[in-house]
Formats: C-alpha cells, structure tokens, sequence
C-alpha cells in the first residue's frame, strides 16, 4: 500500500513518470495560488510508515532524539538490513582452507586436485557433493557436478518457508556478489519433509562467469552477508561445542558402546584433550569400526572429532590418554 499521489489529490501533484510513479511535487504557479503540492495527513503517514517499518525490522526503538548525521537511527536501520545473518549462522560457507580447517570433513576435505565423492558424501559439515569430483584452494571450491548444503527445521517451521523465496548468496575470491533464487540456472531450492535443501551444479560458474565458489551463503532475506574472520569462525564453533544452548549436550563415559535410538542419523561432535606427555593417538569407533584416528601432538593439545552416526549404529570413545571436554553434540 502507497499513495498515488497525482491520483490522490488531482492537479496539484505532476502526473505519474518512470521517474516519479506516484506523482511528482510540484511548485503553486504564483504566491497567492493554491494549486501546487501541499502537506497533508495521508500522504505524511504514507511516508512515515516507510521510516517506521525500517526500526520496526531492524527491531530499533525510537528513541526520542532528533537524527543527525553520525547518530541516525534510520541510518542504522537499513545499514544493519543491508546485512543478514546466514541460516544457523552458516559456519560452512567458506570455501577456503583457511576457514574449513576450523569444521570437521566427514567424508575428507577435498585436495587442490579433484577429489572423488559419491552422492550424498558429507565433504565438510553440512556441505554435500553430488557425485564427481571437487577441488578447494585459497580462491575457492570448484566442482564437476555440484554441492548441496541441508537444514532441519520442525515441521512447523519447514511449513513457513517458500522455496521460490530463499536468497542464495555467492561471492568470488575478487569480491564480486552474487544472488540468485531457485529456478536460476545452476541453483536448485527444495524442501522434502522437514529438510531444506539448496543445490548449487556445475552450471553456476559458466551463469556467473567466475572459476571458484569463495563463499556460499543461504540466507532468510537479501543483503551483504555478515562474514566471519578465521579466528571468529573458531570462536564461534567453539562456543557451540562448549555451551548447551546451540544443540543437546550429551554426557557419554569412555569405552562404553551407545546406540542411536533417535530413529534418525545425528552428528557427534567430540573434543578431546592430552594429559598426558608426548603424542597421543585417539580413536572415535562408529559402528564397531575406526572412524577416525588423530594424533594429538602434546599435552593439553586439543582435538575436534566428528562422525555422522545412523540410526541404530553404535558409537564409543575408546578409553585412554585423553579426557572428554563436555563437548559431545547432536546435530
């Protein structure tokens, strides 16, 4: 809803332009006249309602004080629109090394030749190939077929969202930005159950003209994406592994097997730290089998594990030189 001004109030407004659709202001022809552009109630709320909307999205209360330049709360309104937190804070879309080395690669991080995935496998958290091949160096990720990235909602949430309106965000390694929707070539959004999943293929590198996906986003709404520095992407994994507010914390004891009752698949986030002096080997067994073995280099050293646990497939942390940090999560 916005006025049409030049309909609005007839000959004292210039009819509707491609440069001013709802009628340009305009001018009373001599000082005693009454036929130009005047203030008026509705038009005034029209307006104002603009402005409010910005505060009342940017959830900014209005705080009395006229705006300034420096001190604009209407400013900080859209600027801070301008930016948008990716879902679930999207720790998994940086594609370089640097930022991938913080995450845990179920299925092992792809090398700066192409490396061979099936469908579905997990090549960083969250992040799944398509089948084919995929490469990451410092400018990026580059793939054969394609990359997909799942989220999990309730029922209640998944029923809310409009595939046709979630905003894919893509940037080179030379800041250049892109965004695209589901039905844009390359980029595929799709909902089964309570899944979102968004697919991008091999396609988008010849819609976009660049060589490698640097960043990939998902996001609740279009704007610059807020991104996090090495160091902060450390910090923020983190914080979810140390705090019970992200996910379940689980409290498991050394060497006793545990079963996946849930009825469906999980992660298993561990983090193990030395006590002890020289190098330690530890193991995470899934299913009865080694999953993962790590070397941790010296005491107090720090070791994040992750494996993708099916249901009913069993789990368990081998007893030895090495405590658990509370840190066990679902996914």
């Amino acid at each position: 809803m916005a006025l049409q001004r030049d309909a609005r109030y007839p000959n004292r407004y210039d009819p509707a332009t491609p440069a001013q659709p709802q009628g340009a202001f305009k001018n009373r022809t001599t000082p005693t006249s009454q036929d130009g552009a005047y203030m008026e109630r509705d038009w005034l709320n029209d307006w104002s309602a603009c402005f409010s909307s910005l505060l009342v999205e940017a959830d900014i209360t209005p705080n009395n004080v006229v705006d300034e330049v420096g001190a604009s709360q209407y400013y900080d309104a859209m600027s801070q629109l301008r930016e948008v937190e990716p879902r679930n804070n999207d720790w998994n879309g940086y594609f370089d090394p640097a930022h991938q080395a913080q995450l845990p690669s179920p299925a092992g991080y792809p090398n700066t030749t192409p490396t061979p995935y099936s469908a579905g496998d997990e090549w960083s958290l969250g992040n799944y190939a398509l089948g084919g091949t995929i490469s990451v160096d410092s400018d990026g990720a580059i793939w054969s077929l394609g990359t997909e990235k799942r989220y999990e909602y309730t029922q209640e949430q998944i029923d809310l969202i409009d595939v046709n309106k979630v905003p894919v965000f893509i940037k080179a390694q030379d800041g250049k930005v892109f965004y695209f929707k589901n039905g844009d070539a390359g980029v595929v959004v799709s909902i089964a159950g309570t899944t979102l999943t968004v697919t991008l293929d091999a396609a988008i590198f010849g819609v976009t003209g660049i060589d490698k996906v640097w960043r990939f986003f998902v996001t609740d709404k279009v704007g610059s994406v807020v991104e996090l520095s090495t160091d902060a992407l450390a910090s923020v994994i983190y914080s979810k592994l140390t705090t019970t507010s992200y996910k379940e914390q689980l409290f498991l004891s050394l060497d006793t097997t545990y079963t996946n009752e849930l009825g469906v698949p999980f992660h298993l986030w561990v983090v193990l730290e030395t006590i002890g002096a020289g190098s330690t080997t530890r193991d995470l067994l899934v299913g009865g089998s080694d999953f993962s073995g790590f070397t941790i280099g010296e005491a107090g050293g720090l070791m994040t594990l992750t494996a993708k646990i099916g249901s009913g497939e069993t789990y368990r942390i081998p007893s030895g030189n090495v405590i658990i940090n509370r840190s066990f999560r679902r996914f």
